[in-house]
């Protein structure tokens, strides 16, 4: 490995080194407040985020050494990591207030908004790390201006702190009253707009590159596409499902949704196992209606039996279960099968060519029948030019030695 590709393998180390120090010395709660999962989990989460983010960059650097994406990436990782920092000297006794006080509280009071903004600039330069033509280059200007607005509006604001907290410090050199990205102040707008633009504008930009590019670029988009609609769906059962609000178990669900988006952004650029993502397309869809239709099924028929039988709750939920038992397979392979003949075509054809070819296969009785068989299979599959089969001639048997 060269020298230059060492390099970023060595911030990642350093980064989760010094996430784990930060960890040690115990910078995510107040010695005065006990630790439950829930900070435990933040505290872990606060050395995998930047050591992910690192460690994912320093891959894609090492395959591609010239694709901005890896930049981007180790960026957000190191950022990650001044978070943990930044928390660190945040929460230590500010009296008297110190400069990095007040740098640490500015970085915590826009990190999220540096998160957000550097992954919508991943859309315009996804796969290649350049953006598709020169009249998609303003992406980069619009990224430019909205995180100057984010920047000015942070540090000139009164107070500093982080989004969701108690604590802020009075900043020594701020003049914008309140919060300023909350407010409907001119940086506001402006961070608004920009970061509205780099979204809509990052998503088509995907589309007009996924309708012009090649089978090789269509496919490593889909792993992005398929890890984003992943992501949203978690987002939008967070937003909408009030059960699924400040539960352990979705906030662990919307890390790992989160996490698979630089994992995928990741898969699509090093093509590592790139042509399997019809199949686990196609197993999602699949699974989630048979996991969808069962549990209808089970919450019909035990709702059936217990209101128009009057049976006991115990017997309609054994019959529920044997029913949904007995469907599962069946409801799966169809499913299945319907599935694929819309997402996963090439297995669904390369499905049915195999059995066509071997119906043919148990009907043919002579080599001349066997050989057309499997010539017009090959010319169904790969539509050659130019088909030829050789077959070697039969050698006659050797005569055993007579004696003179």
């Amino acid at each position: 490995m060269k020298p230059r590709a060492v390099t970023p393998w060595v911030w990642t180390g350093l980064v989760f080194a010094g996430s784990l120090a930060v960890l040690l010395i115990g910078g995510y709660e107040s010695s005065d407040e006990a630790q439950d999962v829930s900070s435990q989990m933040d505290a872990v989460g606060n050395i995998v985020g930047p050591t992910l983010f690192t460690a994912l960059g320093s891959l894609i650097f090492t395959r591609q050494p010239g694709n901005r994406i890896a930049w981007i990436f180790l960026a957000v990782g190191a950022g990650a990591f001044l978070q943990s920092v930044a928390l660190l000297l945040f929460i230590s006794e500010p009296n008297p207030v110190y400069v990095w006080h007040v740098l640490a509280a500015m970085w915590l009071s826009a990190w999220f908004f540096y998160f957000a903004i550097s992954l919508t600039l991943l859309l315009f330069l996804f796969p290649t790390g350049r953006f598709l033509t020169r009249r998609w280059s303003w992406g980069g200007w619009v990224f430019a201006v909205t995180f100057a607005a984010l920047s000015i509006a942070t540090a000139f604001a009164e107070e500093l702190g982080p989004p969701e907290g108690d604590r802020v410090i009075t900043n020594p050199i701020g003049f914008i009253r309140g919060a300023p990205l909350e407010q409907n102040s001119m940086l506001a707008v402006v961070f608004g707009i920009g970061l509205l633009a780099l979204m809509l504008g990052g998503v088509v930009a995907l589309v007009v590159r996924y309708r012009r590019s090649s089978p090789l670029v269509r496919t490593q988009i889909k792993w992005v596409v398929y890890a984003l609609m992943i992501f949203v769906t978690v987002l939008a059962s967070r937003l909408f499902v009030e059960q699924w609000r400040d539960n352990l178990a979705s906030d662990l669900i919307f890390s790992l949704s989160l996490t698979l988006i630089p994992v995928s952004f990741t898969v699509a650029i090093i093509r590592y196992r790139l042509f399997e993502i019809d199949r686990i397309i196609s197993r999602t869809l699949a699974y989630l209606l048979v996991v969808g239709l069962l549990a209808a099924t089970y919450f019909g028929t035990v709702t059936f039996i217990t209101s128009r039988l009057s049976a006991p709750n115990a017997v309609a939920v054994a019959g529920s279960t044997l029913l949904v038992a007995a469907l599962f397979n069946p409801l799966r392979k169809r499913i299945q099968t319907a599935v694929d003949r819309r997402f996963n075509r090439s297995s669904y054809q390369a499905q049915q060519v195999a059995e066509q070819f071997g119906v043919q296969l148990q009907e043919s009785l002579t080599i001349e029948e066997i050989t057309n068989a499997w010539i017009e299979t090959v010319d169904q599959v790969l539509e050659p030019e130019v088909t030829a089969v050789w077959l070697r001639a039969e050698e006659p048997p050797m005569s055993s030695p007579g004696r003179v």
